[in-house]
């Protein structure tokens, strides 16, 4: 019966701990503290490391005791987990998806139903155009050493190349279509 008490309270520590530390780590993304970061990937990533290792230090130093050493490092991990899990499957692909935009257009529409040309129109000037995709990517890119600017040209640094040829093997292992990763000479499909 012991072991299934310290079993729960662990199991629960850490459902609290990993609530905890998303909804810090919410408030600190929403402060604007971290806006320095233009990237919203890496701004969260910041706030994640940053809101993980107070909880963990301050779990140190509370006079608990049955939390040990060994239980901080188990918490920050699953803290680290848990939190770049969610930030990344959530608000990274609200920022950054196609899918999401269109099923935003879709529902801020007055209309409900859309022709496959009206879609792509929307997605091109809006997405494409009006939110700038294209520059906001490049300079995402440029930031990571990625891809260089020179007088408004762009060139994929070997950092890059080497990005590309790592996903040219992820398309091949996992057998996704490689539409993304060789756009050039994929023939598009009808």
């Amino acid at each position: 019966m012991q072991s299934i008490y310290i079993f729960l309270r662990a199991v629960l520590l850490q459902i609290f701990l990993a609530s905890a530390s998303m909804f810090t780590v919410a408030i600190l993304l929403r402060s604007g503290l971290l806006n320095n970061e233009a990237i919203f990937f890496y701004r969260g990533l910041e706030a994640i490391l940053i809101v993980v290792s107070m909880i963990s230090v301050l779990l140190l130093l509370l006079p608990i005791a049955w939390i040990e050493k060994k239980d901080v490092v188990v918490s920050f991990s699953i803290m680290l987990c848990i939190n770049t899990l969610f930030f990344t499957h959530l608000p990274v692909t609200a920022d950054r998806s196609v899918t999401v935009f269109l099923l935003g257009y879709m529902s801020d529409s007055k209309k409900e139903v859309f022709s496959k040309d009206e879609l792509e129109s929307a997605l091109i000037e809006k997405y494409v155009r009006d939110f700038k995709a294209v520059d906001r990517r490049l300079a995402e890119q440029i930031r990571t050493g990625t891809v260089s600017s020179s007088h408004g040209e762009y060139s994929l640094t070997p950092k890059g190349n080497a990005l590309i040829n790592f996903y040219a093997k992820i398309v091949e292992w996992y057998e996704i279509p490689a539409d993304y990763v060789h756009p050039l000479s994929v023939k598009p499909q009808n």
